[in-house]
């Protein structure tokens, strides 16, 4: 488990993602939940049958029950779309979910409706100062 979490945090510390946003911080929590899920919901019981999985310690893990699995995917399916719901940019109010990294501007607004507005900041600016 810790091995999941480190490889996460591996994974975006090459993007420089600002922990004091809160979205970045949910961001992280959802890629964590998605890689631990990805390779299974494994719990310590200290039980003598297992699947030759250890856990960080070195001992024997057991997989959870079935149903506690799929109560946990619906949690994290509803966190998900809540999510989901917060990336939306401030200048067009479109959604910024889906959006590749390198085409976000600051927060969660797109880098061309940023640049557009900047742009037009200046040529107002421009305007005033010529008249």
């Amino acid at each position: 488990m810790k091995q999941v979490i480190l490889d996460v945090l591996e994974d975006v510390a090459g993007g420089q993602v600002n922990l004091e946003s809160e979205a970045a911080r949910e961001m992280i929590v959802n890629l964590i939940m998605a890689s631990i899920k990805e390779n299974g919901w494994y719990l310590d019981l200290g039980k003598a049958h297992h699947d030759g999985k250890l856990d960080t310690a070195g001992m024997p893990i057991e997989k959870i029950d079935k149903w506690l699995t799929r109560d946990i995917d619906k949690i994290v399916m509803i966190d998900e779309k809540q999510i989901k719901d917060t990336w939306v940019c401030m200048i067009c109010n479109e959604s910024t979910h889906a959006v590749e990294y390198d085409y976000m501007g600051s927060g969660t607004n797109h880098l061309e409706c940023e640049l557009k507005q900047e742009s037009q900041e200046i040529e107002e600016i421009e305007m005033k100062e010529s008249t």
